[in-house]
């Protein structure tokens, strides 16, 4: 009859439903395990892991796999939405640390400002030199590390106008690190 069909409808349905949120609860875990395992990476030494550590790289994707799965859950099946909650709860101060939310806060005493820019030998900045004055400015950083910078004009007027504002250089082959706190010592470091 026409009510048994409707009911062998529905019950198809759910089964295919269920087998659905059992798939997607199976790739979250997975979604999960690969979470943990890239901020795991943090407490290896890259000098002895350093292709394992390397996945530490995927973090901002896995992150977000993770943050879908979130929102998929709410949609598809909100009584395993405590699954996502509960494996980033887990790793919430590796993501605090990967993207803190600072939102209105001044950069206080104790922090830390890093800028790092490949300048590509200041390739198209000869012609703009108070523009990138101003950025420079504008930045406030504590330190500003540079790759690609080999020298010429621009390169004297960055480390006099940076010298002027108090901060130290130390270079090597093209790596620069300018710094408001003395530097100590600088030596190259040994490729892996």
């Amino acid at each position: 009859s026409k009510s048994e069909g409707v009911k062998r409808s529905a019950t198809r349905f759910a089964t295919i439903r269920q087998a659905f949120s059992r798939v997607m609860l199976g790739a979250n875990i997975v979604a999960l395990l690969l979470l943990w395992t890239v901020c795991g990476t943090t407490y290896l030494p890259p000098s002895h892991y350093s292709v394992i550590t390397v996945a530490g790289l995927a973090f901002p994707i896995v992150l977000l796999l993770n943050l879908v799965f979130l929102f998929l859950w709410v949609f598809i099946n909100w009584r395993y939405l405590w699954v996502p909650i509960l494996g980033m709860g887990l790793v919430w101060n590796f993501i605090m640390d990967y993207h803190p939310i600072n939102i209105g806060a001044q950069k206080g005493e104790s922090d830390l400002k890093i800028v790092s820019w490949n300048v590509q030998a200041f390739y198209r900045v000869d012609d703009k030199m108070d523009e990138f004055d101003e950025k420079i400015k504008s930045w406030n950083a504590d330190l500003m590390v540079f790759q690609e910078e080999y020298g010429g004009k621009v390169v004297d007027h960055v480390d006099s106008f940076l010298s002027q504002r108090g901060y130290k250089k130390a270079a090597d082959n093209g790596r620069v690190v300018y710094s408001r706190f003395p530097i100590l010592h600088s030596c190259s470091p040994d490729a892996p």
